[in-house]
């Protein structure tokens, strides 16, 4: 009898998990459009000398594993294939864009929160933070992508949401195995 007890409750359990699988796969559709992100990148990007950034071209690899949860979307990014970034998306429906964090590998660094703006092909990344002199600091990021395989950006920094200045610009192209 205990046996059949179990067993019940368990099944019974499995059902329930799998009905609010259901339910939360068909709730969690407003992030969808984020799984453009999963995958392999080649980076090509150049680097302005700012108080920012430092002048340079990069040529690198970035892969990026997501998976969603209810109410959630999730990225791990590695480049070289050491951890860089954990990215955590949530949908914001009273301005219909998605919030993000951006939680780094390396200790000591502070996790950054990000308003997306995704308008068609157009996807406008914005963080408001501090700089190392506790000076307040303005990021801006604009996605523009050509298809799901390949996007230009831009990367701008402002001290007073006005004047922005470009810190970088590059292009993203999936590479398919």
């Amino acid at each position: 009898m205990r046996r059949i007890l179990i067993a019940a409750l368990i099944f019974s359990c499995l059902v329930a998990v799998r009905q609010a699988g259901a339910a939360d796969s068909s709730s969690s559709s407003v992030l969808d459009p984020l799984a453009i992100y999963a995958g392999t990148w080649k980076i090509d990007a150049t680097y302005a000398q700012t108080p920012y950034s430092t002048a340079r071209a990069e040529h690198s690899i970035l892969r990026t594993s997501c998976w969603s949860s209810p109410g959630y979307y999730t990225c791990s990014e590695a480049r070289l294939s050491r951890p860089a970034t954990l990215v955590v998306y949530s949908y914001d429906a009273r301005v219909h864009g998605f919030f993000a964090y951006y939680i780094p590998v390396v200790p000591g660094r502070p996790v950054r929160g990000a308003s997306i703006s995704a308008v068609g092909n157009v996807w406008t990344i914005f963080v408001k933070t501090t700089d190392r002199l506790g000076k307040a600091l303005e990021l801006r990021t604009v996605n523009t992508f050509s298809g799901n395989d390949a996007f230009d950006y831009e990367q701008d920094y402002s001290l007073d949401g006005t004047t922005w200045t470009r810190m970088s610009s590059g292009r993203q192209t999936r590479l398919h195995s």
